[in-house]
């Protein structure tokens, strides 16, 4: 074969590669809003069950919410009441175990399902803010987003609370722009079913009150009770929903709160804020709480909008995030919780992904969609690595030692260790590492708990317990140790000597 027949042949599947990528691509564009919905619903829910399905422990909140979720499933009601955990997700863990059986995997199920379900809750927000376009890319967004993909596969409350506050988002500004009733009493329900969730809920709802309230201040004069009426709708429906945990916090308390955990100090006192670590740490995690091609879509969104002058519901939306944003700032700001105003945010970063689009349409014409189509694969390709993980491999050893536990010792053995994970895979019971920095008063502590094992990684025991390394021998015994896939080791001691005053 020659090389004129060689070079025909090649360009000839050059081609018909090319003429099928055509056909996929503008097959896709002329789907329909619908179809485009179905098929990222359906991209951002199977990269989520990649991650539950490859999971490799828990968190460390997780023991304490799938506790209260076997009190509810056990009839014990009132034992699945915490003052600092609110109780709609373990109660939904219950409910979902009669149908998979397990706990954990309820819990993993239901951060799975809500989790999803907030791309759909992002495409109307993103539609109602701009349009169906918007909506589209705000959905692609929250599908693809690392961090949201990555709690929707925990059992945490994340899953759930992004999908509540994202849907009351969404309704209390078509309420407060409609003056609404109904409307509002949906927002007001959303927002107490993300209180509890989480207590960070209510303040969506007074966010939404605020606007509502000054929504054209001109005509407050002439319909103040057509507004008291609309909010009153929404407050009302709060009020049924959240009353009884209200109640049980104020039983448990002695005070009236909202959040059990809640401590008053935190807004008197000027220590409580420390805002050169406050300044360092949410420049770190503002922008990686979009992850950075976001940020950078969402910071381009911002200016082009604010070029062209902010909508009203714009502005609202805005406000709102940026309301939460200076509470994040003043209070630590940590990544999970930035995260919590993705689906939100993610609507200004799909406007502005929407001005490339329309940039990259005018300069190539005719190669515009495929260009827009092979940046979406790009941006897919970077966020998807980071969102497949297997979470929290790094504390599989503190798994394989609790299991170790149960299997040689049996259940209901009391462990001393600074995470709970150990003794949740060993069905024991946790008891927190207290007494200071000092060795003998840790054992102490450790043997008046009734601890018969005490665990941890000896790189973090030394750096807090000073004397860890010259009293370990006196105190401690080495049973097992586990290694890490990082180089660590996790090591198991029977707790022995004595530890008087």
């Amino acid at each position: 074969m020659d090389r004129t027949t060689v070079s025909s042949s090649y360009h000839h599947i050059e081609a018909h590669i090319k003429g099928l990528l055509m056909k996929g691509v503008d097959s896709l564009w002329a789907m329909t809003w619908q179809q485009k919905l179905m098929l990222i619903l359906g991209l951002g829910f199977f990269i989520r069950l990649y991650v539950v399905l490859n999971a490799a422990t828990i968190a460390t909140d997780s023991p304490l919410y799938i506790e209260l979720a076997r009190n509810f499933a056990e009839g014990d009601y009132y034992g699945g009441l915490n003052i600092i955990r609110p109780p709609l997700y373990p109660a939904m863990i219950s409910l979902v175990s009669y149908i998979v059986g397990d706990l954990e995997l309820a819990g993993r199920v239901v951060s799975l399902v809500f989790g999803t379900l907030v791309i759909w809750a992002s495409f109307y927000l993103g539609r109602f803010i701009y349009n169906e376009r918007a909506g589209i890319i705000s959905a692609l967004f929250v599908a693809l987003h690392p961090y949201m993909t990555r709690f929707s596969g925990e059992v945490l409350t994340e899953g759930l609370y992004y999908f509540l506050v994202t849907t009351a988002t969404l309704l209390g500004l078509k309420a407060v722009l409609t003056r609404s009733t109904r409307l509002m009493f949906f927002a007001g329900l959303f927002c107490a079913l993300a209180y509890l969730t989480k207590p960070g809920g209510i303040g969506f709802l007074v966010l939404i009150t605020s606007l509502a309230l000054f929504h054209e201040p001109g005509r407050i004069r002439e319909d103040w009770k057509r507004r008291l009426i609309v909010l009153g709708s929404g407050w009302a429906v709060f009020v049924i929903l959240a009353l009884p945990y209200i109640f049980f916090l104020y039983e448990e308390t002695g005070a009236v709160a909202i959040k059990g955990k809640f401590v008053s100090s935190v807004f008197a006192s000027k220590e409580a804020f420390p805002v050169s670590m406050n300044v360092k740490k949410f420049l770190e995690h503002f922008p990686e709480s979009f992850s950075y091609p976001f940020f950078l879509t969402f910071l381009y969104g911002v200016y082009r909008r604010g070029r062209e002058g902010f909508t009203l519901v714009e502005r609202y939306l805005l406000f709102i995030l940026a309301a939460w944003w200076i509470v994040y700032f003043l209070t630590l700001p940590s990544r999970r919780y930035l995260v919590h105003l993705m689906p939100m945010a993610l609507v200004m970063a799909a406007a502005g992904f929407v001005y490339v689009e329309q940039w990259i349409e005018e300069r190539f014409k005719q190669k515009a969609r495929v260009i827009i189509s092979v940046l979406i694969l790009v941006t897919s390709a970077i966020q998807l690595p980071r969102a497949m993980v297997s979470l929290h491999a790094h504390r599989l050893p503190e798994k394989k030692a609790g299991l170790w536990i149960k299997d040689n010792v049996g259940t209901e053995a009391v462990i001393m260790s600074h995470k709970p994970i150990i003794a949740y895979y060993a069905e024991g019971r946790y008891v927190r590492i207290y007494g200071g920095d000092v060795m003998r008063y840790i054992i102490r502590n450790a043997k008046k708990d009734g601890a018969v094992f005490f665990a941890g990684y000896p790189s973090k025991l030394r750096k807090r317990i000073r004397d860890f390394d010259e009293e370990r021998a006196r105190f401690l015994e080495v049973v097992k140790s586990f290694d890490g896939t990082d180089g660590r080791k996790f090591v198991l001691y029977r707790v022995i000597g004595g530890a008087r005053g």
